[in-house]
């Protein structure tokens, strides 16, 4: 879309290979706070897609606790 539309004035959070099968340079890499953290990307469709065995699962959620109650998981 970026590279489609011609944004100069805009970015995306991607891969090096989404760059590559992309043709667009790389601005910045390495930029997340954590070694541990790892980006999920979602394609959303109007047809469901078969298993592949690699499938993964998210689920996102958010609540807003009453006051002086944390939210712990680990």
């Amino acid at each position: 879309m970026i590279k489609e539309q011609k944004i100069l004035d805009g970015a995306a959070v991607a891969s090096a290979r989404a760059a590559g099968f992309y043709d667009m340079k790389i601005l910045a890499g390495e930029i997340e706070d954590s070694p541990n953290n790892f980006t999920r990307f979602f394609v959303i469709a109007k047809n469901d897609a078969a298993p592949t065995g690699n499938d993964k699962t998210s689920i996102v959620f958010s609540v807003k606790p009453p006051t002086g109650c944390s939210i712990l998981g680990n």
